[in-house]
């Protein structure tokens, strides 16, 4: 018996990668078992594209995020995908901007950074969406104040500051996603990145949620109206992740638990950054009290939202049951 089709509803930096080649991984092997192939081996990427072809061509079977984009949301969704069972993994606010940071600094390219840095520091003319282009016009003076201290050029930003980062992301990377995803011009007071993200992925209307005022939008989560239009269903800690996602997939999902157990011993290790990297950008968040403006801007996310984490949400929003109890804890890192 085939597992049942699911998807995905992946907020970045919360082990997107690892989950999808996890969900690879599982799906290859339980094909191979279906055709009575008993050798398991991870399979390679090639394999992995030969199976993800068919299920972008409508192959619905095991994790269907190969026909999606990357981080879609649930707003997005066609209406013949939104019956599937959704997951979700949710990360702590420090963690995650600590992971934001060193993603963005070190490994995305070319960020809006290094083009803004170009744009505004040292008048390039550079391609830039308009909408980007008025935005960072509009900050330009506080971009360059802010900037005299940096020690960033515009082809390298590993040594932007994480107070400017920061800065950046709730003045100019977020709001630029707001207009350009919902065309909304005023980024909520009171809500970070990290929410934002949240509600851009996990809620049915997530412009109808970001477009009210900021008191309606604290009495919405307060009053608990948010579980009607949240629709990830099994929401997953990403600090067990490996635990839960074979919790999940044995139990709701019904991948057989011996193929589970050999991906843990050969895929179970997720990719993690350099300890002293990360303590550094730790330190940072913690300076100066950055942490915890931060955390007045996640205040919804932290309070009404992260508390999902290890739970599956029944038909009825308001219903919660815990998870099935997880196997193992994670492989450390190599």
């Amino acid at each position: 018996m085939l597992p049942r089709t699911s998807l995905c509803l992946n907020i970045p930096k919360t082990g997107t990668t690892y989950t999808a080649r996890f969900f690879a991984a599982a799906d290859w092997l339980h094909l191979q078992h279906a055709c009575r192939l008993r050798s398991l081996y991870v399979p390679n990427r090639a394999a992995v594209e030969f199976m993800n072809t068919f299920k972008r061509l409508g192959f619905r079977y095991g994790s269907l995020n190969p026909a999606l984009r990357r981080h879609a949301g649930y707003s997005i969704l066609p209406a013949r995908l939104r019956v599937y069972p959704r997951l979700c993994a949710l990360r702590g606010v420090k963690d995650w901007y600590c992971s934001q940071y060193l993603h963005y600094t070190r490994k995305l390219k070319p960020p809006q950074l290094s083009r803004a840095i170009a744009f505004l520091v040292h008048g390039r003319e550079v391609a830039l969406d308009p909408r980007l282009r008025t935005i960072l016009l509009h900050h330009k003076a506080e971009f360059l104040e802010r900037f005299r201290t940096e020690r960033a050029g515009p082809e390298s930003i590993e040594n932007i500051s994480v107070p400017f980062f920061i800065w950046f992301t709730h003045t100019v990377r977020g709001p630029f996603k707001l207009l350009r995803w919902f065309g909304i011009d005023t980024w909520p007071r009171g809500i970070g990145y990290l929410t934002f993200w949240a509600i851009t992925l996990l809620f049915e209307d997530p412009a109808r949620v970001l477009n009210q005022p900021e008191g309606a939008i604290r009495e919405y989560f307060a009053s608990g109206r948010f579980r009607r239009d949240l629709r990830a269903d099994l929401y997953l800690r990403f600090d067990a992740l490996t635990d839960e996602l074979c919790a999940v997939m044995a139990g709701e999902l019904r991948y057989h638990p011996a193929i589970l157990d050999f991906l843990v011993e050969h895929v179970g290790r997720r990719n993690v950054s350099p300890v002293d990297l990360k303590l550094r950008i730790a330190a940072a968040l913690q300076a100066d009290g950055l942490i915890g403006r931060i955390r007045r801007r996640e205040r919804i996310y932290e309070r009404y939202l992260l508390p999902f984490a290890g739970a599956t949400i029944a038909n009825d929003p308001a219903a919660r049951r815990p998870l099935p109890a997880a196997r193992r804890s994670d492989a450390p890192a190599r």
